[in-house]
């Protein structure tokens, strides 16, 4: 019995490092795909991941990932479904609270660096979204304080930029509706709302006409 259980632990300790290991290589990947996009430093200047919680974007049936990929205007048209979820896709909103580690809200901020033009970008950046106060996670119940505005680049290949970010727990936020999108700054409104880096980041482009 004692072999057994000792075994068993053995196990155990075993699978919780491979586990972390997966973590850190899943995190450096990211903030690699993230630096080759340049969207580390252009809009965040790096994540630092809640263990165990994953991003899923998705418009429509595709997928929206630090890999980025090319969606038309009409794809993005609408708002996208988002989800905070744990490693295996289960939605955090729908755990058992008991079995988080954390309570916390998130804020989703989605910005667009190249505004107006990638080779001129004097309104990075342009701010498309911001979603406070979400309960565990769930986007879908958060607070809209900016609402969604459809990317339609004027000029050039542009990126859009998710920042998913854990609010310090028991806090709600209160973010007033800014008197103009353009040349906001997500590290500046994370300091300024005490979000420290985002858990999470994804980003997508999309062409202007001429430019597809």
């Amino acid at each position: 019995m004692r072999c057994l259980a000792a075994s068993l632990i053995a196990f155990l300790v075993a699978v919780s490092s491979l586990s972390a290991s997966l973590a850190t290589i899943t995190t450096h990947e990211q903030t690699a795909d993230l630096t080759a996009a340049k969207v580390i430093p252009d809009v965040i200047s790096g994540i630092d991941p809640e263990p165990g919680v994953a991003l899923n974007i998705q418009y429509g049936d595709t997928p929206i990932t630090t890999k980025g990929g090319r969606l038309t205007r009409s794809e993005v048209s609408s708002a996208p479904s988002v989800q905070v979820t744990d490693l295996v896709g289960t939605v955090l909103s729908k755990i058992d609270p008991l079995k988080l580690k954390s309570d916390s809200k998130y804020t989703l901020v989605l910005s667009d660096p190249d505004a107006p033009s990638p080779t001129m970008p004097t309104s990075r950046e342009f701010l498309h979204w911001i979603v406070t106060n979400a309960p565990i996670g769930d986007i879908s119940n958060g607070e809209a304080a900016v609402p969604y505005a459809t990317p339609s680049p004027p000029a050039g290949v542009h990126r859009y930029v998710f920042s998913l970010f854990q609010q310090p727990k028991g806090t709600n936020l209160n973010v007033p509706m800014p008197a103009s999108r353009a040349r906001f700054n997500t590290e500046n409104f994370a300091k300024l709302y005490d979000l420290g880096e985002p858990v999470a980041a994804a980003y997508f482009e999309v062409a202007a006409p001429g430019f597809e």
